[in-house]
């Protein structure tokens, strides 16, 4: 899977430097409070999965073209819609691993000292059920990028033949980059001036990017596999 990715990277460079850029100057000039990033998060799965899945390039004449190598557009709605959806299921998991960590009072979360910790605990509760949840029914995603089957019944069927892999690759990727890039986030000394809040923007946008290879990269693997049996 990393090597994919690195290899994906490699392949597109144009591409991923434009989203960091674009969300750094939409992000400080908007102040949107992560709106932008979690638009380009879906723009970088979408194109992550048409670039594995039916090898686009995006040379630095294009990089972020709209047109696909089918000669059709990239439906950019129709996978926003459905990427969408599960963030907010991703969002109510972790909301409910919160829950949790509250029910069994573990840690002080009134103690603004303890934030950190708070969210990686939060984080290490909701990451396994993220990985069964994307793992059953996820291909909808690449799926959707390449407008293929996107009905949960064959999402299930998919997700039951390949959940094995697919569960360890999201841990030890998407997972191990969250809780790294979360713990940068919180102890890096970057301050309150303007540079020190371009910098940790930077490295935010970094870590979207980084999160949203693998995840994507991470589904278009098991997509593939399954579409092959």
């Amino acid at each position: 899977m990393f090597a994919l990715a690195i290899e994906t990277v490699k392949r597109n460079i144009a591409f991923y430097a434009v989203v960091c850029l674009a969300v750094v100057m939409l992000e400080s000039i908007m102040q949107a409070v992560g709106l932008v990033s979690l638009a380009f998060a879906s723009l970088v799965m979408l194109y992550t999965h048409r670039m594995i899945q039916m090898g686009e390039t995006h040379p630095w004449s294009d990089p972020l073209s709209t047109k696909g190598i089918d000669g059709r557009n990239v439906p950019i709605f129709r996978y926003a819609l459905r990427f969408t959806a599960f963030f907010f299921l991703l969002m109510l998991t972790m909301t409910a691993a919160f829950m949790v960590l509250s029910a069994i009072q573990i840690i002080d979360f009134a103690n603004p000292r303890l934030q950190t910790l708070v969210t990686l605990l939060g984080f290490l509760i909701a990451l396994p059920a993220a990985a069964i949840l994307l793992g059953l029914v996820g291909s909808v995603l690449p799926a959707s990028a390449e407008r293929g089957d996107t009905s949960l019944r064959r999402a299930l069927a998919r997700g039951q033949a390949t959940l094995r892999g697919f569960v360890p690759n999201f841990l030890v990727g998407p997972g191990v980059a969250i809780l790294i890039g979360t713990l940068l986030l919180s102890v890096l000394p970057f301050g309150t001036g303007i540079i020190g809040r371009t910098l940790s923007l930077i490295l935010s946008t970094l870590i979207m990017e980084a999160v949203a290879l693998l995840i994507a990269t991470a589904l278009s693997l098991v997509y593939l596999e399954a579409e092959r049996t």
